[in-house]
């Protein structure tokens, strides 16, 4: 759903490479603004991109269908987008496909609940994502005594627009 994101293709390539395949989850935005999803699917990058995803080991796979709010939240937008990119998906043998009807630019879909159409009963997306169970790479072992113990606590910060190129991004623990 990213103008000129051909570009960063290879850079995905290589990052996604320092990963254990078995804790990847890709997440792929297909636009369902009116002519924007046939831009996307006949001659775009769309089917490329599923394709890459798999072939670079993703098994569990995340279809956000954005700009919802743009066609209404219409059940039969949603319908004939997954009607087009459900064949060519389980052709691909992701181990699991989850669809999600979204808008970025509310947050309808992704963080929170309200506003999303009375057709659709699944999960928001940051509530599926908290479902998820993420084992750990490469972690040292940590003695603890009788005197100690460990906490461990997640949180997701609203970024906005700090999430660019050279972006570092570290987790700390104590």
């Amino acid at each position: 759903d990213t103008p000129g994101h051909k570009m960063f293709i290879r850079s995905l390539i290589e990052g996604i490479s320092y990963f254990d395949n078995d804790e990847m989850i890709g997440c792929l935005v297909i636009r369902a603004g009116k002519g924007e999803f046939e831009s996307g699917w006949n001659g775009g990058q769309t089917k490329e991109d599923i394709i890459i995803a798999r072939s670079i080991g993703i098994r569990h796979l995340i279809i956000l269908l954005n700009k919802m709010d743009t066609v209404e939240w219409s059940k039969d937008v949603y319908d004939k987008i997954l009607h087009k990119v459900n064949p060519f998906i389980n052709n691909c043998n992701f181990e699991s496909i989850d669809y999600f009807p979204i808008s970025g630019y509310s947050g309808t879909g992704l963080i929170r609940a309200d506003g999303m159409p009375e057709w659709y009963r699944g999960n928001y997306l940051m509530e599926s994502l908290d479902k998820i169970k993420i084992v750990p790479i490469n972690v040292e072992p940590i003695e603890l005594n009788e005197f100690s113990q460990m906490i461990c606590e997640v949180k997701i910060l609203s970024t906005y627009n700090i999430i660019s190129q050279g972006f570092f991004c570290m987790l700390h623990f104590d």
